[in-house]
């Protein structure tokens, strides 16, 4: 059996079948797609676009915990497990999604349990992804910034001049930084050749400079 692809994670056949049973949401810009404490009722694949996973401190302070691209699911474990929204997601951009009830989708699982298995397997890479957040969290900022933008851009795979969507204030939070100490971190990225950054936007030229610096304490 070939090995089945992680993103998308749902296969044409899978996708369809999807569609079927939900029904298409878009969301602008800033707008929240699930809130914090809200009743877990629905899942969502992403279709088009990019949104944030976002927790908000007691002290106000905002933290973007992963981006979801599209190919993947949004809401679907606090919904299998009836549980309330742990985290508020947010677009980042212009964001079309399949939404889903809670009971068509255990359904949908059921007629599809290939779809559950690529499903933990999901979980498994994003419990991988939080275990490397913890350990980047020592490492200097410009380190930071460029294990990010290589993750977000495809990694070493990535054809030169990928572009990555996202503001320098979604990355700084995003790394667990200020601004101001990103913006530097950007500034030499650039000045090393290895990115360009415009409005709202960071496009990797070189990523293989971009692990070297990942690599560097």
């Amino acid at each position: 059996m070939s090995e089945r692809p992680t993103n998308p994670l749902l296969l044409p056949e899978e996708l369809n079948a999807f569609r079927s049973v939900g029904v298409e949401r878009h969301f602008a810009p800033g707008e929240r797609v699930v809130s914090i404490g809200a009743q877990s009722s629905e899942v969502f694949y992403l279709i088009e676009g990019l949104v944030k996973i976002v927790v908000i401190s007691t002290t106000g302070t905002e933290s973007v915990f992963g981006l979801r691209a599209p190919g993947e699911f949004v809401g679907e474990m606090s919904t299998l497990n009836n549980e309330r929204r742990s985290a508020d997601v947010v677009a980042i951009e212009s964001t079309l999604a399949v939404m889903v009830t809670a009971s068509r989708f255990t359904e949908y699982l059921e007629r599809f349990p290939a779809v559950a298995l690529a499903l933990l397997r999901m979980q498994s890479r994003r419990l991988n992804e939080m275990t490397v957040r913890s350990m980047l969290g020592a490492r200097s900022v410009r380190a930071r910034v460029a294990q990010r933008l290589l993750e977000l851009s495809g990694g070493l795979a990535a054809d030169p001049g990928s572009v990555v969507e996202l503001t320098q204030g979604d990355l700084a939070q995003y790394i667990d930084a200020s601004r101001e100490w990103t913006s530097k971190a950007l500034g030499e990225l650039r000045r090393a050749g290895a990115i360009r950054t415009a409005r709202g936007r960071v496009v990797v030229l070189d990523p293989i400079a971009l692990q070297q610096a990942a690599l560097e304490d």
